[in-house]
């Protein structure tokens, strides 16, 4: 086990099965239920990458980007933010994708650390799958919606769930270019006092 802050971090192999009597849904209180398109399409009404036309510029930014976060609800607040305090990364490390603009514009308006973070509907979401490590903290209805892309820079990476209910397996079948990690915390994490049981294959060594 680890702790970091006041919260508990259990480590444990595949074997184990991880469960939790507090169902989580790793989603901001401020998101609407309706369902997502996808997360790995773009859209025509895209705006222009901030990087103008420079494929060169554009790599650059990506290749500086260590953690992408897919959805930015509470729960995955309560685990970036700790990283930025602890400075274990930048804010320009980091690259967040959420559900829609109203989600973006209030992030990017009331979060204190200045991330990278843009929209489903930006020209820059599917970057989020040359990122090293992901984060996936969607509600769990949402999975059926997002697609990964097999970019360059994703074989073997590693994606780390959230989401309450969807096992480990699950994860690997849907997510078959990524090496996948399950975690199962609680609503405490949100005040730095939470428990969190983590679980992963054999491809994943210490």
């Amino acid at each position: 086990q680890e702790r970091v802050g006041e919260s508990i971090f259990l480590f444990t192999p595949s074997c184990v099965n991880v469960t939790s009597s507090f169902p989580v849904e790793a989603s901001p209180s401020n998101i609407s239920n309706e369902d997502i398109t996808s997360f790995g399409l773009n859209s025509n009404s895209a705006p222009q990458p901030a990087w103008g036309d420079s494929k060169l510029s554009a790599y650059s930014w990506v290749v500086s980007i260590k953690l992408g976060v897919i959805g930015f609800g509470n729960i995955a607040k309560a685990i970036v933010t700790p990283l930025l305090e602890q400075k274990i990364l930048e804010p320009e490390e980091i690259f967040c994708l959420v559900n829609s603009r109203k989600s973006f514009e209030n992030i990017k308006k009331n979060y204190k650390y200045k991330i990278n973070i843009d929209h489903l509907n930006s020209s820059k979401a599917n970057l989020v799958w040359n990122c090293p490590i992901k984060l996936l903290a969607v509600k769990p209805q949402q999975l059926k919606n997002i697609k990964e892309i097999n970019n360059y820079e994703n074989n073997n990476n590693i994606l780390i769930s959230i989401l309450a209910g969807v096992s480990l397996k699950t994860l690997e079948t849907i997510f078959p270019n990524h090496n996948c990690i399950r975690a199962v915390t609680n609503i405490p994490i949100t005040i730095g006092q939470g428990l969190t049981g983590i679980s992963w294959n054999n491809d994943i060594d210490d």
